[in-house]
């Protein structure tokens, strides 16, 4: 099996540190940067700080964008196309990309 997170490919730092907390995963891949929040859906506001947090943390690390992962219990098609954005943060200019995933029981 070929898998393009070997050591020789890629360099993986779970909760590297910012000035203002930890950022979850980030991975170098070919020389570039790349960088996961993640954390669980809970509701509107909290999914709305989150992600400010995740465009902070991008910020810290140079980085133009950064992929915020929600997991959560269901998410119907309506919510999904609500909530399943990529934000420009008006402050930092940092492209946070939203991405749920359903975690069934």
């Amino acid at each position: 099996m070929n898998s393009f997170l070997t050591p020789e490919k890629a360099k993986i730092w779970p909760e590297f540190p910012t000035e203002n907390g930890k950022i979850d995963i980030i991975i170098e891949f070919f020389n570039k940067i790349y960088g996961i929040e993640l954390k669980s859906f809970t509701n509107e506001s909290a999914y709305k700080n989150a992600v400010k947090q995740a465009a902070h943390y991008a910020l810290q690390l140079r980085l133009d964008t950064i992929v915020l992962v929600f997991f959560v219990d269901f998410i119907d098609d309506k919510n999904r196309q609500k909530f399943e954005l990529k934000h420009t943060d008006k402050n930092t200019g940092v492209i946070v990309e939203t991405i749920f995933i359903e975690c069934e029981n």
